[in-house]
């Protein structure tokens, strides 16, 4: 088995493991080696390891992938060997893992990471996976920076996960399915139609939904308190009827009971006094009838055989849209020493009459509902302006660095998931040529050639291959050192572009990367390169002219490593 660990570069340091088959190296989702770079293809290279083999196989970058500083189709690696992407280095090792052990890389503990450090992406399966306690197994690690430049660390996933792993923990879960089953639909719409036209949609359900879940529930709360106070009335109005015939009853004087006024109150429906077999005693207009029909005569019929057990509070149900109170009427049996239940007090309220409707409701909800909408659109509106506010000032600085007013983008606003947009436009707009005039008044250029004198000088002093470019990275000076490294002749190379006249595929390259990579007044660019057996170490610097931010000329120096 082998490991690859970062020995030049972002994230120096983090090593990763390279199981049995393919490992992808690459800035894109699908890569099993996640690197964050404008200099990295989404799928760079693949790393095959067979029967103990390894090779490294480019996958048509951009930028070329290199073993040992020579540019590489397809090339068996073994350890020891450099492998370059882009600013990255690896250096290949043999490593055997501990068995049922996760790796850690070097220097860094994974226990009380903070949740921001680790990241998750889904697509983090690699073939081959080791045995980890529990039941899991680890197959493959993220290089997840942490910051420019920070310590990435790695996360294992399930050897049958496949490319798209969902996460064991409940939050990762919820996400994965968020992720790949509701975000599809959205980003189907968006490639329908306008961003901010599903922003509005978007909006326009909330406002639904937020209708539909806050109305039902204070329709259910305003039905229960009118239930409430619906069945406090009927019981009050069934112990006063009680009250006012037990010592009728008690006489044995049943022709004298009444109800009072109850049965003429507002909303009530039945208001009577029965006997236990249920028949009417009062009032005396349905004296001797039975109430033996409806909703109303269950519940009764069930509150006298409460009674009977021993229940001896009223009993207040619900039938239908009426709420029903049943009170005892006790009568004291001298023989027994007892009070003892002989009759009931019935009242029926209807409660529809007085519970809110839908419509009524809404009356009361729609002020809410309003209020709701305006501050949702202006929340939406704030987030859609904080969105558009970063391309708005990119755009604008975009522009000004094609006409020379600035040597780069700006990147002022936190905009984490717009880094390597940034990072890729900075990259691409170094190899624009720019203009050499402003508001009409010609600026004068420093001309490539007044830099070849005190390069020139400092070169043959210390045995250095010079070359010297302008602007448009023609050659306008190279010196015998760098003729006798190369193989180039200067006579035949000036006026062209090294990568026009290397003899070798991966010096042209080489030279281009680090053309755009290096930045006017910033730090020397270089990469380690073999010229025909001899290492070297390239190096290649930007001067800057009349503070317009262009390069005015390249130093491209080779220096011999020492034996």
């Amino acid at each position: 088995m082998y490991r690859m660990t970062i020995v030049a570069g972002p994230n120096s340091g983090t090593s990763y493991p390279l199981e049995e088959g393919e490992t992808v190296v690459g800035r894109g989702q699908q890569s099993s080696v996640l690197l964050s770079s404008s200099r990295v293809s989404k799928r760079h290279c693949v790393l095959i390891a067979s029967n103990g083999e390894l090779v490294v196989r480019d996958e048509g970058s951009a930028n070329g992938t290199f073993v040992n500083g020579a540019l590489v189709k397809s090339r068996s690696v073994s350890a020891g060997d450099r492998i370059s992407v882009g600013e990255y280095v690896f250096e290949i090792s043999n490593a055997q893992p501990r068995s049922g052990a996760l790796q850690r890389r070097p220097g860094l503990a994974l226990e009380g990471l903070p949740s921001n450090v680790l990241s998750f992406p889904s697509n983090l399966a690699a073939p081959g996976a080791s045995a980890l306690p529990g039941g899991g197994a680890l197959t493959g690690f993220d290089a997840a920076g942490v910051g420019a430049g920070g310590v990435g660390v790695g996360v294992p996933v399930h050897e049958d996960a496949g490319a798209n792993a969902m996460p064991n923990d409940l939050k990762g879960k919820a996400v994965w399915y968020f992720e790949n089953y509701v975000m599809p639909i959205f980003y189907g719409f968006n490639l329908k139609h306008e961003w901010r036209m599903i922003c509005a949609f978007v909006f326009m359900g909330f406002l639904g939904l937020n209708l539909v879940i806050s109305v039902q529930p204070l329709l259910d709360a305003n039905y229960n308190i009118i239930i409430n106070e619906t069945g406090r009335r009927a019981a009050f109005m069934a112990s006063e009827i009680a009250e006012r015939n037990a010592p009728i009853l008690a006489a044995g004087a049943e022709g004298k009971t009444d109800i009072g006024l109850a049965e003429n109150a507002e909303n009530v429906n039945v208001a009577l006094l029965l006997d236990l077999d249920q028949r009417i005693i009062a009032p005396a207009m349905k004296a001797g009838q039975f109430m033996v029909n409806g909703e109303e005569s269950r519940q009764v019929l069930w509150a006298i055989g409460q009674f009977r057990k021993g229940a001896e509070r009223e009993i207040v149900r619900k039938a239908g849209e009426n709420v029903v109170a049943v009170a005892p009427v006790k009568v004291f049996d001298q023989r027994t020493g007892k009070n003892n239940v002989v009759a009931v007090a019935v009242v029926a309220i209807d409660s529809s009459i007085a519970a809110m409707s839908m419509g009524d409701v809404g009356v009361v909800y729609s002020e809410t509902l309003i209020l709701t909408a305006l501050v949702g659109a202006l929340m939406l509106f704030i987030l859609y302006r904080l969105t558009l506010k970063p391309l708005q000032i990119l755009n604008e600085d975009m522009d000004k660095v094609l006409k020379g007013e600035m040597t780069q983008v700006s990147h002022e606003f936190k905009f984490e998931e717009l880094n390597s947009l940034w990072d890729l436009i900075n990259s691409a707009l170094q190899r624009i040529p720019r203009r050499h005039e402003r508001n009409d008044v010609h600026v004068e250029e420093t001309r490539p050639e007044a830099f070849v004198g005190p390069l020139k000088m400092l070169a043959e002093a210390s045995g250095i291959g010079l070359v010297v470019c302008g602007p448009d990275r023609k050659i306008v000076f190279a010196n015998s050192v760098f003729e006798d490294l190369s193989g180039i002749r200067a006579d035949s190379a000036l006026g062209q572009q090294i990568s026009e006249v290397a003899r070798d595929q991966s010096l042209a390259v080489l030279a281009a990367d680090l053309f755009d990579r290096v930045v006017p007044g910033g730090d020397p660019v270089s990469e380690d390169y073999d010229f025909s057996g001899v290492a070297c170490t390239v190096q290649v610097s930007a001067f800057g002219g009349s503070g317009d931010g262009a390069a005015k000329a390249y130093a491209f120096s080779v220096t011999r490593k020492p034996e």
